[in-house]
């Protein structure tokens, strides 16, 4: 054997040029250049061994990755075996169950606080069950080409969207109700199983499709799925749909009316074109998706398919889901459980479902009679009003009054929770909060003389023309200030009071809510709902801790397969020291300020914020008692229930009704005093003094006894933004202003509608000021902006 090369199992070495050797079965030399010799005869026995272990450890080095590939691989396999094992013995085991009747049926029901009175119930099922053979063959191609184009040749299932699902749902994508399921599939689920959304439910789903494709014609799957599927207005079945959609049996539809119902099942609530443009242009996205469908199908010609438009509709008949006020709460309760538990119009129509809400019967029938005591009969119809009540330290609404009797056609929109008002002085709490987390104490004073310049032609006014001098932020609260607060805007910066705003629950995208620049939002320009104001004033009743609103506690089906309860979680929105500051604060303001004698009206200690939008279009009153309970009050007048028009020299109104310190407060009066019937007298926070040292002697808390006004001059409180100045109220009901500008300023009253969410009612429409000159000294000049509080 030649130097350098040796012979191994496989062949010889090949000497190259170097004399080192190269084995034609890929061996490689060693470092230096030479393979390692093995230890000759007479090498000691302790030298071989040393040399067998280098060469094992050399080779298990080696042989490393092919081990950990290799036990992958097996690893896998293993697991894959498994899983078809699992299946088969799922296959065998699951059975098609029986019609799930009851679920199909079953009506749900909402219950009050209790849960055991009845507030309502969804009982909207419109059901006409038809044969395959009366259902028109475009109308089939429709619904296959729009929910399944794969139906004749897949068996029951779709795997790519199954694994789909499986692994977005894995991710906590798409709150576990991933679709990617075929006709059958659909079919599977509405007529076998319940609704809850689990991977166990999914499997089943998957199997039982699986034998159904086996042991039903295509056809019979066809009609058993259109006779169950869901359609809106309470239609299911594409019968029952045909006549609530086209007023006519479904063998008389054409074309384009058995696309629309095809791809209206996609989304049903939000595809009824009746219900407004936006649905509309939902509708009809859906509707070129299906009817290019057919076409690629071979099922439409591209001069049938250019002819298509928007068939006619009927508007849908009204499905009330209670009588009176309550329907407006039930509305709501059905919205909390589409958007926040994320249960399907299925889930919830044919459920079964036992829900149990927040709202407590005894305070809820205060609400109701607290607004009808206080609309007069002139106003009656007109006169809107809206009021939600939170529990402080939770968040739970207990009490809504959005409108006295709910119609899902003629008066659909809820004034608690849908219709957006101009929020006025209500946000100068925020300005307060605000200035305090930036460094300034309740007790830091700013200018609060009329007249404030903002340019050449743009200024800000206080009520009534009043100047107060320099007053604390405390007294700028209870008199609601403008010039005062827009000066306090100035110095800390707008883009603060708006985030402690929406730090404190109010929205961050409704009209005017989100403009970070705009050195007037503290006047309230912006819009919002009764419900975000109570939501704002209770972060502060709940010592800065933010409390999501709700108003379902727990959800039961009958058969206990789904169950939700609450879980109630707080977020600190800002230090208690500064709730507690303020809080001290807007106590003053029944006791002296825009809502003098309210605490005497209502014997408890109280903090309150009233306000008043341009022209008396928007009046408010929010409050609360301390660690009880948040109740916000919003009244706009409208004759069609669309445009919100000034309430100022309304016939047989008093001029002081119409401020926030007006009818807003005699509801908040009344509905406080007989929902706190009973329960312990709470006290109002101390001061904190938050940002400064505390004196030796603390001031004292706000009288719990009224205190009559003084006979000196007292500062008249402030109004809303307002083209002209309103007929001057009492002392006691005075209202709160929002700011004046020319046209060069944008008003309060001319924020854009809120464009948020298709749920949300845009604000009745408030036309913009029109420009003036500077005023002179003494009465509002025109198209000034004020705001009263």
């Amino acid at each position: 054997m030649l130097r350098g090369s040796r012979r191994t199992k496989r062949g010889k070495y090949v000497v190259n040029e170097s004399g080192q050797g190269r084995g034609n079965a890929g061996g490689r030399p060693a470092a230096g250049g030479r393979k390692p010799q093995a230890p000759s005869k007479g090498s000691s026995k302790s030298a071989a061994a040393g040399w067998i272990a280098s060469r094992r450890a050399k080779a298990s080095k080696r042989s490393m990755p092919v081990r950990i590939l290799r036990g992958a691989l097996i690893g896998f396999a293993s697991l894959f075996l498994l899983a078809v094992l699992a299946f088969v013995v799922l296959y065998m085991a699951i059975d098609i169950p029986k019609a799930n009747a009851q679920a199909t049926q079953s009506v749900s029901v909402v219950y009050y606080a209790d849960g055991k009175t009845e507030m309502g119930r969804f009982t909207t099922t419109n059901r006409d069950p038809v044969a395959i053979e009366k259902v028109p063959e475009h109308v089939q191609r429709a619904f296959i080409a729009a929910e399944d184009r794969s139906f004749y040749s897949n068996r029951g299932i779709s795997p790519k969207g199954i694994a789909r699902a499986f692994i977005n749902n894995f991710k906590g994508e798409g709150s576990g109700s991933q679709g990617g399921s075929t006709l059958t599939q659909q079919y599977v689920k509405n007529y076998f199983l319940t609704q809850d959304k689990t991977i166990t439910r999914k499997v089943k789903e998957v199997v039982i499709s699986l034998k159904v494709d086996q042991e039903m014609s295509k056809n019979q799957i066809l009609e058993a799925y259109l006779n169950n599927v869901y359609f809106g207005r309470g239609a299911y079945g594409v019968q029952a749909a045909a006549k609530s959609y086209f007023h006519k049996d479904v063998s008389k539809l054409t074309p384009v009316e058995g696309a629309f119902l095809a791809s209206v099942v996609n989304n049903p609530e939000n595809m009824d074109p009746t219900v407004g443009p936006n649905s509309e242009k939902r509708a009809n996205a859906r509707m070129a998706y299906t009817l290019n469908g057919m076409v690629s199908m071979g099922w439409l010609s591209e001069a049938e398919r250019s002819k298509a438009t928007m068939p006619t509709f009927y508007k849908r008949e009204p499905v009330k889901y209670a009588d009176g006020p309550e329907g407006y709460v039930v509305a709501s309760v059905r919205q909390e459980l589409s958007r926040k538990l994320k249960l399907s119009t299925t889930d919830i129509d044919r459920g079964g479902l036992r829900i149990t809400t927040t709202i407590d019967k005894r305070t809820q029938d205060a609400a109701v009679r607290a607004v009808e005591a206080h609309t007069p009969v002139v106003l009656q119809g007109k006169l809107h009003t809206g009021l939600v009540a939170e529990k402080a330290n939770n968040g739970a609404v207990v009490a809504m009054y959005g409108g006295a009797d709910y119609d899902p056609v003629k008066a659909p929109y809820s004034d608690a929770d849908r219709s957006m008002l101009q929020s006025a002085s209500t946000m100068k709490l925020y300005a307060a909060i605000a200035a305090l987390r930036d460094g300034k104490t309740i007790d830091t004073r700013y200018n609060g003389n009329n007249y404030m310049r903002l340019g050449p032609n743009s200024f800000v006014q206080n009520d009534h023309n009043k100047s107060y001098g320099f007053q604390p932020i405390t007294n700028m609260l209870a008199y609601s200030i403008n010039t005062a607060f827009v000066r306090l805007n100035q110095d800390i910066g707008p883009e603060k009071t708006l985030k402690a705003a929406q730090d404190s629950g109010m929205p961050k995208t409704l009209g005017g809510m989100n403009d970070t620049k705009e050195i007037l939002n503290v006047l309230g320009t912006g819009d919002s709902r009764v419900v975000d104001q109570a939501t704002g004033y209770n972060t502060l009743n709940s010592g800065g801790k933010r409390y999501d609103r709700y108003l379902i506690s727990k959800v039961r089906t009958y058969d206990e397969s789904y169950s939700y309860d609450v879980k109630v979680e707080g977020e600190q929105a800002y230090d208690k020291g500064i709730a507690d500051d303020v809080t001290w604060a807007l106590g003053k303001t029944g006791v002296y300020g825009t809502a003098a004698g309210t605490q005497y009206q209502l014997n408890r200690p109280l903090a309150a914020k009233t306000g008043t939008a341009t022209g008396n279009k928007y009046i408010w009153f929010n409050g609360f008692t301390p660690g009880q309970l948040t109740t916000s009050v919003g009244m706009y007048y409208s004759e069609d229930g669309r445009t919100a028009k000034p309430m100022q020299n309304l016939p047989g109104i008093p001029p002081a009704d119409v401020y926030g310190a007006g009818l807003p407060r005699k509801v908040w009066v009344d509905f406080m005093k007989a929902a706190l019937e009973g329960q312990e007298v709470t006290k109002l926070p101390e001061r904190s003094y938050y940002n400064q040292d505390k004196p030796q002697t603390q001031d004292p808390l706000p009288s719990s006894t009224y205190v009559p006004p003084s006979t000196a001059p007292t500062p008249y409180p402030e109004r809303s933004t307002s083209s002209k100045s309103s007929p001057s109220p009492e002392t006691s009901d005075s209202p709160e202003s929002s700011s004046s500008s020319s046209s060069k300023l944008p008003s309060s009253s001319s924020s854009s509608p809120s464009s948020s969410s298709s749920t949300s009612r845009p604000r009745p429409s408030t036309p913009r000021p029109t420009s003036s000159s500077p005023p002179s000294p003494t009465p509002t000049p025109s198209g000034s902006l004020t705001s009263a509080p």
